[in-house]
């Protein structure tokens, strides 16, 4: 079982520039969600959340540079400290391939539909990858 079940990269306003999701969630309901969620923390207490219990699931979030929050599903049961190592690596990865596109960003998230190639290398998704470490 993967320790990251689905990430979500977002941007203040709400936009989601990118998800890596097995399920079929409105992108934009998700990111108006996550975006409501972190103004109303700042504005009633000038703090920000960190992380959200749903059932067995959790979502820990990281606020970025350029004001983008890096989200990941897990179940509740994995140690935060891991997600958060995890969800570094991604936000890393991120910026190296696409820091420019960010600075200018014109509202065109298939810009960073590649990244979803990345995150099946970080996580090992790959179907070949399986299949090697079945043999190896």
């Amino acid at each position: 079982m993967r320790e990251i079940e689905e990430i979500w990269i977002i941007n203040e306003s709400g936009i989601t520039l990118f998800n890596f999701s097995k399920d079929e969630l409105d992108p934009t309901l998700f990111g108006g969600f996550i975006s409501a969620i972190q103004n109303f923390i700042k504005e009633i207490g000038n703090q920000k959340i960190e992380s959200i219990i749903m059932g067995s699931s959790q979502l820990t979030l990281l606020k970025s540079k350029y004001d983008l929050i890096f989200v990941a599903r897990s179940d509740k049961k994995i140690k935060k400290k891991n997600i958060e190592k995890h969800l570094n690596t991604v936000v890393k990865s991120f910026f190296e391939l696409y820091e420019d596109e960010v600075k200018d960003w014109d509202c065109d998230s298939t810009k960073f539909d590649d990244f979803k190639d990345v995150i099946e290398y970080i996580f090992d998704d790959k179907p070949e990858s399986k299949f090697e470490k079945s043999f190896w």
